[in-house]
């Protein structure tokens, strides 16, 4: 698990990743209107489950004979509560009551509490340089935003703020505090274990979640359970954390800032949405954000 491999193509990887979350967005966002979030939420996982499961069980016949070291597992089933079901419900319910500007705007901060984490406790040290790039990073993807969708942090969305800035630094805190567990853990059995630690709650929690009635009939909600199940919040999962082990947790986490560019190319391409300038500016700004977030590595 620790042999020396190119950094640059678990960046490409990483690309990869934002590409698949920024797609998952228009996806997820119609199949709700049939759904409920919470109940959604644990169906995908549980696809996520079966397969993270199936390639976990490969992986180890694949690695028997190689020396396994110990971990705690108490630490391994705190991140998944942390990441996959703490995180998931505050965004969820900050969704709910707040704008999806104002959600998007406090989620796009994540980066920056990976970093000040990561730096809290001792894992990372990142340069005045890094720093920079991570700033640049998220101005970009602020401006992208309110560019797109316009934020309003004003009293009435007070609750639905904090929640949504919550969950910001439940995933940035998830991001950082999985990085010594990726010294003992390869990226896909700690990202099969933390789901299954999660799965349990988010059925908990989706059991008492009224629902429409027919919604097990749209073909368009299996398919953006399948979708994000198996993509989103599976193969994209063990991306991540490949990318934080082997290229760092800060450095990993400004990437999920490229998200609202690709959406915003998407939207482009498929829908014939208009361009602005101010767009332009922000993805710009994310991707010079980026440039020098690996300048400084």
């Amino acid at each position: 698990m620790n042999s020396p491999r190119p950094k640059l193509s678990y960046e490409f990887a990483l690309v990869g990743v934002t590409i698949i979350w920024g797609i998952n967005f228009p996806i997820v966002k119609s199949a709700l209107g049939l759904v409920g979030p919470l109940t959604f939420n644990a169906f995908r996982f549980s696809v996520s489950a079966v397969l993270l499961g199936f390639l976990y069980l490969r992986e180890r016949r694949a690695t028997a004979s190689t020396p396994r070291t110990s971990f705690s597992w108490r630490y391994v089933i705190a991140l998944g509560v942390l990441g996959h079901f703490v995180y998931q419900m505050l965004f969820i319910l900050g969704l709910d009551r707040t704008t999806a500007g104002n959600s998007a705007f406090l989620i796009s901060s994540a980066p920056l509490w990976t970093a000040f984490t990561a730096r809290l406790l001792g894992y990372e040290g990142l340069s005045a340089l890094a720093w920079v790039g991570l700033s640049i990073a998220f101005l970009g993807s602020a401006t992208l935003v309110v560019a797109q969708f316009g934020v309003d942090l004003g009293g009435s969305k007070t609750i639905g703020n904090l929640l949504s800035l919550g969950g910001a630094v439940a995933w940035g805190s998830f991001t950082a505090l999985s990085r010594p567990a990726l010294r003992h853990h390869s990226p896909t059995e700690l990202a099969f274990w933390t789901i299954a630690t999660a799965l349990p709650l988010l059925w908990l929690v989706a059991y008492f979640e009224p629902s429409p009635d027919g919604w097990m009939a749209q073909p368009e909600v299996w398919g953006a359970i399948i979708y994000s199940g198996l993509l989103s919040t599976g193969v994209a999962y063990i991306i991540w954390n490949a990318g934080i082990h082997y290229v760092g947790a800060s450095h990993t986490a400004v990437y999920a800032n490229m998200v609202p560019v690709i959406a915003f190319t998407i939207g482009i391409i498929w829908l014939a949405e208009t361009v602005t300038l101010i767009e332009i500016g922000g993805s710009s700004l994310i991707l010079f954000g980026l440039y020098v977030m690996r300048k400084a590595y």
